[in-house]
């Protein structure tokens, strides 16, 4: 069973309103769909098959009692302002990644059938998983089994011009990063339950903490506890353990982005989401 890294969900008031932020920066933000008999539509910004989901809620009632545990999530969420919300990774065997995850006691619930509708009439399938363990000391991600294998898609999100070149430059994913009260623990989840491997521990001053850092077959994990002030203990302290920075690697850069001296974009340039850019 292979397992990767697969796409982060920035919840979001209105997707339009944050697609335009990103393109304002010289990233190719493209529509996505409508989820049907989920209340929420999305908007997106992919970097090769890794992606930045920019999420809506457009029916709460649907949202509320529909069958996807993110759509209820994104509520509450938004509510409290715009941010990055969640990490999804993709299984080529979904059966096995649920044995896998429930070896380790985690609750897996019934598997969503999901579509998402383009406003065009495209049509795109996929199984999800929402995976609980009440002991995790992070939310875990959840997995999603697809209906067209990575290279199809790969041509085929280029031809509809949804893989293409960034105006800003060129980029790939280096890694997302996750905060958490107990960097072991959630090193266990990830290792005996989603199959990743260890690459290498050490002090990130940027994000703020001890990390962990995991081979996710597209980018890396890495798992960071706080130490001291710094990024990880603000999304701690604000919104819990879970997602809180994406990291880019850029190869070429066209125009000149408004980064700090760490390499962050301002949250208000991203709508919200807490984005570094490193050269390599």
């Amino acid at each position: 069973m292979t397992i990767r890294l697969d796409h982060v969900t920035q919840f979001v008031r209105d997707r339009d309103a944050t697609a335009k932020a990103y393109s304002a920066l010289g990233f190719n933000a493209t529509p996505g769909g409508y989820h049907k008999g989920f209340g929420s539509a999305n908007n997106l910004c992919y970097f090769d098959l890794f992606y930045i989901e920019m999420l809506s809620i457009h029916d709460r009632d649907e949202a509320l009692n529909g069958g996807s545990a993110v759509c209820r999530a994104a509520i509450d969420f938004i509510e409290r302002g715009n941010g990055l919300g969640g990490v999804a990774v993709e299984a080529d065997d979904l059966d096995e990644a649920i044995n896998s995850l429930q070896s380790l006691g985690a609750e897996i619930g019934d598997i969503v059938d999901m579509q998402r509708v383009q406003d065009d009439g495209f049509i795109s399938r996929s199984r999800i998983i929402y995976p609980t363990l009440p002991e995790s000391p992070m939310p875990l991600p959840i997995v999603i089994e697809r209906n067209v294998g990575p290279a199809d898609r790969r041509n085929l999100l280029s031809e509809r011009k949804v893989i293409a070149s960034h105006p800003a430059g060129a980029f790939t994913i280096d890694s997302v990063a996750l905060v958490t009260t107990d960097a072991a623990a959630a090193e266990r989840i990830f290792v005996e339950g989603y199959g990743f491997v260890v690459k290498d521990r050490y002090s990130d001053e940027a994000l703020g903490g001890g990390c962990v850092r995991l081979a996710a077959n597209q980018g890396d994990l890495v798992l960071c506890q706080p130490a001291g002030d710094g990024h990880a203990m603000t999304r701690l302290a604000g919104r819990g353990p879970g997602l809180f920075a994406v990291t880019f690697r850029c190869s070429e850069t066209v125009q000149p982005l408004p980064v700090d001296d760490k390499g962050f974009l301002p949250l208000a340039a991203t709508d919200g989401a807490l984005i570094r850019l490193i050269q390599g």
